[in-house]
């Protein structure tokens, strides 16, 4: 018989034997990954009920596993704590550098190990992996674990956990995410919340989920030979100890069989092509949809059962979806998804924002300490109303800023990034778009839209930078706010790139040097030149680094010191195109050849904050002739200007955009 299968009765196709050559479209990582068998070989089966069996394959797992949790914690940017939340063990693992904004933000983690395994030192290896790749606070469940304690115990203690979360953070800043047995109680504790009358979680993702204990779903049968990982029998064995007797058909232990009309929220689900449970995260994500449900599907050719093991770049491209996705729905309730609340948000944002400039510029987060404070106490000496004070910080705490016990206020990490005394202080960058100037500014929004020139043409001579040349408190003020931006920016810059293979380092209209001395205090054998406004240069140096010359100038005609890579953070979106090539064609005069420079700069539809690069284009749009670009845009530019982009690395809101001379 020609062909590799003949389809008989009822629909049963017989294959034939032939050889699969591997797949060609992935990276080299992923085929050497697929080429290595994941089992050393077949164990003997396990009976649900052969306790001391599955405590044997659990210790054999977890001594095998050992040598990966201790590289998970060694390669990790995290630092994990083991902890207990109602009765149950938690591992907290936290990012050494959170992204502003996120500090309040956090992420439930449910390990996967089909119910039984993954479970104690695997977990606290989940925490510290899950902290480092997302860039939030994450608390992994450690779950109990069959045999001797099945279902819905694992349920329980993931439910308990997220109550207890609730009195610490608001739902809207909670994600859930699992893999595999994970994404199934991830799936199933967003079913318990919504039942129990929880508020419901920011978004969950549900990574390769086994949601059916029918065993039905075409993949089981299809990539049974196909998926390293996973196979039938192993997933048999695993859902009758999670199980045991109970009806599989109960949604709680297979949500595939959940009514969503009654609600979920947003949801992520990834599987790949050659997944055991391909078929299981297609049903389920087709299911959310039938219902209405905000969900994302994303699947990976050749992908087996949990990815590559994080070894290819496939898996680096399944964090990236998975955080941006997260991004956008991280501090939306799900009323937002009303249009109407959505239209009404977005109408009234500047309320709190007016708020927070006041605060901000009254010093109010000076004055409250460490203890819990009334409106009333914290009004003595600001010569404001008590009762209306109350009314704004209230206002705040209900956006994440300072928080609320009784009637009394208490810092948060937010606001205490409006404490002057704090290292990587906000207070300033508060203050300074509450400045008078910068609101008439929009309110000439109109003007811009009209004639394409900055709003603020209309309300200052000279625009922006003219304004500041002529108004020395509101200049003073933009510095330290842009110090503060700067500082809210390093940690994730220091983290997307190399700087140690430099000799010497260039920031170009650098401000006062805080980026520099970051670089050069992690690239320890690298020199510095700060390149700025002869004034501003003076200001740096007035406080000196010693391993920083300290050059003044303007950068669009005088000459720049030869470097090996040119910083230049924030700089170019100040300008148009035509201003920015004449920037960079001047400092092109005296580059070597080899030469790298680094923008760090907002890539239109690559960072987070829900795409914080468009909000900034209209600050661009209303204060500057420059504007916010998509990575075709910085190409283009790039090219326009004699260099070649050679990559753009993700650093929390904005990117290190790597470019070399053409």
């Amino acid at each position: 018989m020609d062909g590799a299968a003949a389809t008989q009765a009822e629909g049963h196709v017989v294959l034939q034997p032939q050889t699969i050559p591997p797949p060609q479209a992935i990276s080299d990582a992923a085929r050497t990954y697929l080429a290595t068998p994941f089992w050393a070989g077949d164990r003997p089966p396990l009976a649900a009920d052969d306790l001391e069996g599955w405590k044997a394959a659990i210790a054999e797992v977890d001594l095998m596993m050992a040598p990966m949790v201790e590289g998970m914690l060694a390669a990790s940017e995290a630092d994990v704590e083991k902890t207990t939340m109602a009765g149950v063990t938690v591992y907290v693992g936290t990012p050494r550098t959170i992204e502003a904004g996120r500090q309040g933000q956090v992420h439930l983690y449910i390990h996967g190990g089909g119910w039984a395994f993954m479970c104690g030192e695997a977990c606290r290896g989940q925490a510290a992996l899950q902290a480092s790749k997302l860039g939030l606070r994450t608390y992994a469940v450690d779950y109990r674990n069959p045999p001797e304690h099945r279902f819905p115990a694992a349920l329980d203690d993931c439910v308990a956990v997220y109550r207890e979360l609730l009195k610490s953070y608001r739902p809207e800043d909670i994600v859930i995410s699992g893999m595999s047995a994970g994404g199934n109680l991830t799936a199933a504790t967003a079913l318990r919340i919504r039942d129990e009358g929880l508020p419901w979680p920011a978004a969950v993702g549900m990574m390769t989920p086994c949601v059916d204990g029918a065993f039905v779903s075409d993949t089981l049968a299809t990539n049974a030979q196909f998926d390293i990982v996973l196979k039938p029998h192993t997933m048999a064995e695993f859902w009758a100890v999670y199980a045991g007797s109970h009806d599989r058909t109960d949604p709680y232990l297979s949500p595939l069989h959940a009514d969503f009309g009654k609600g979920f929220p947003p949801a992520l689900l990834q599987s790949g092509t050659r997944d055991l449970l391909l078929s299981d995260t297609v049903r389920l994500h087709r299911a959310l949809r039938n219902a209405g449900v905000v969900a994302e599907l994303h699947i990976w050719e050749a992908m087996p059962h949990g990815g590559f093991s994080g070894l290819a770049p496939e898996d680096a491209e399944l964090t990236t979806e998975l955080k941006a996705f997260f991004a956008r729905h991280l501090g939306r309730s799900m009323a937002e998804d009303d249009p109407g609340v959505t239209v009404m948000s977005l109408a009234v944002a500047y309320w709190s924002s007016r708020c927070l400039h006041i605060i901000a510029d009254l010093g109010v987060a000076d004055v409250l300490g460490d203890a819990p404070q009334t409106a009333e106490a914290l009004a003595t000496g600001l010569d404001v109303q008590p009762q209306v004070l109350h009314r704004v910080l209230r206002n705040l705490s209900s956006h994440g800023m300072f928080e609320m016990k009784g009637d009394r206020f208490v810092h948060n990490d937010a606001s205490r990034l409006l404490r002057t005394d704090s290292p990587t202080s906000m207070r300033s960058f508060s203050r300074m778009m509450g400045m008078k100037v910068h609101w008439d500014a929009y309110r000439e929004l109109d003007h811009s839209l009209r004639t394409g020139q900055p709003a603020i043409d209309q309300v200052a001579e000279g625009g922006l930078f003219g304004y500041l040349r002529t108004h020395s408190e509101d200049a003073q003020l933009f510095h330290e706010a842009m110090v503060g931006k700067s500082f809210a920016q390093i940690g994730g810059v220091l983290a997307a790139y190399d700087f140690t293979r430099f000799g010497r380092i260039g920031d170009i209209g650098g401000g006062l040097g805080h980026l520099l001395n970051a670089v050069l205090e992690s690239a320890p054998g690298a020199e510095g030149v700060l390149f700025e406004l002869p004034e501003v240069a003076a200001r740096a140096e007035a406080t000196p680094n010693p391993r920083v010359r300290y050059v003044g100038g303007d950068f669009f005609q005088d000459e720049i010191p030869a470097c090996d890579a040119y910083l230049m953070m924030t700089v170019l979106h100040d300008w148009s195109d035509e201003e920015s090539i004449r920037i960079l064609g001047n400092l092109k005069q005296t580059a070597p050849k080899h030469a790298k420079l680094l923008l760090v700069e907002g890539v239109v539809g690559q960072g987070g904050l829900a795409d914080f690069a468009t909000d900034v284009d209209i600050e661009m749009l209303v204060m500057t002739t420059g504007r916010e670009r998509t990575e075709p845009e910085w190409r283009q530019l790039l090219t326009d200007a004699g260099f070649q982009l050679t990559g753009v690395f993700p650093a929390g809101w904005c990117s290190v955009i790597e470019a070399t001379i053409a």
